[in-house]
């Protein structure tokens, strides 16, 4: 549980995680459940600029 709430552990993670980290969170508190379409295509220029 450590390395979910340590962000330089998040960043180690990488990119395309941030949905299932999302509905762990959402499963955790109740909240509700992300929707995948709100992070793909949505992030795909964010993860091309990562790219180079």
């Amino acid at each position: 549980m450590q390395h979910l709430t340590n962000l330089e552990s998040i960043a180690e993670i990488g990119a395309g995680w941030e949905y299932y980290l999302d509905m762990f969170i959402a499963a955790r508190d109740g909240s509700p459940r992300p929707q995948f379409d709100d992070y793909h295509p949505a992030m795909q220029s964010y993860y091309q600029a990562l790219v180079g």
